[in-house]
C-alpha cells in the first residue's frame, strides 16, 4: 500500500506536527491494515480535512474530521463531528473501519454467492456425487 496518496488538510486550523503524526498513526494506519490483509484491494487516494467550526453553533469550537478515499471504482466520504479534534478523528476511525469492512464483506459474500449458484448448476451423474460418507453408489454395483 507504498502507492497511495495522503493529502492532509486543516480549515481553520493550522496542522502542527504533533496533530499530524497523530492524524497520520491513526486513520493511515487503520485503513492500511484494513486493505494490507486482501492483496486484491488497493487504495488509491486518501484525503483528509481537519475543520473548526464556531460560526454557527451557539456555545464552543466544533471540530469535524471529513474523509475521502477513493478506490478502483468507488468512492467513500464520511465525517464525524465533537468538540474535541482527538475525539473527531477517533471517530472517524470507529466509522472508516466500519464502512471498509462492510463494504468488503459484501463484495466477498457476493463472490461466494456466485459460486455457490456455479455449483449448484454443474450436474453431475448420481454415481460420481460425494457425500459425507463416501460416494453414493447404485444398488447391486
Amino acid at each position: 500500500m507504498g502507492d497511495m496518496q495522503l493529502a492532509i488538510k486543516g480549515v481553520n486550523v493550522s496542522l502542527t506536527p504533533s496533530l499530524r503524526r497523530y492524524v497520520e498513526e491513526k486513520l493511515v494506519r487503520s485503513v492500511t491494515r484494513i486493505f494490507a490483509r486482501d492483496p486484491g484491494w488497493e487504495a488509491t487516494t486518501l484525503e483528509l480535512e481537519l475543520i473548526c467550526e464556531t460560526h454557527h453553533h451557539k456555545k464552543g469550537m466544533i471540530w469535524k474530521a471529513v474523509a475521502n478515499l477513493k478506490l478502483p471504482g468507488k468512492r467513500f466520504r464520511h465525517d464525524a463531528e465533537a468538540e474535541d479534534i482527538h475525539a473527531a478523528v477517533d471517530g472517524l476511525e470507529d466509522i472508516l473501519k466500519r464502512e471498509f469492512t462492510k463494504y468488503k464483506e459484501r463484495s466477498r459474500s457476493r463472490l461466494l454467492r456466485g459460486a455457490r449458484q456455479a455449483k449448484k448448476s454443474i450436474h453431475l451423474d448420481r454415481s460420481a456425487r460425494l457425500f459425507r460418507k463416501g460416494r453414493i453408489r447404485e444398488e447391486g454395483a
